[in-house]
């Protein structure tokens, strides 16, 4: 969750806001390259998520209408000198719905 907006990994710029969520995220990360200042690694993940939307029952949180489930690779390069330099890109899309689908890029890591 970023700037209090559901954020999960593949859902690109969608914002859809909420009172409660339940997210869990599991990342695989392999190291391809690492030099003195430079290091690569690409990654496997898999988010889900679901949220009660405002004025909501507590039940939402369990509803299939609300359950998102994206799997996706991405690519990370870190910066070894300064702390928390990481651009990544990830790209996933929703296993239950495969049309949606979308692109991370940004700096930092989630977890």
């Amino acid at each position: 969750m970023l700037d209090s907006q559901v954020n999960i990994r593949g859902s690109g710029n969608r914002v859809d806001r909420g009172t409660a969520q339940v997210v869990v995220n599991a990342e695989y990360r392999q190291t391809v390259f690492q030099f003195s200042q430079l290091a690569g690694q690409v990654v496997g993940f898999a988010d889900t998520g679901t949220w009660r939307k405002p004025g909501g029952e507590l039940q939402d949180l369990v509803s299939r209408k609300n359950l998102r489930q994206f799997v996706g690779v991405g690519v990370r390069l870190i910066n070894q000198k300064v702390f928390g330099a990481v651009l990544r890109f990830d790209y996933g899309f929703d296993v239950f719905n495969p049309g949606e689908r979308g692109a991370v890029i940004g700096v930092g890591q989630y977890f």
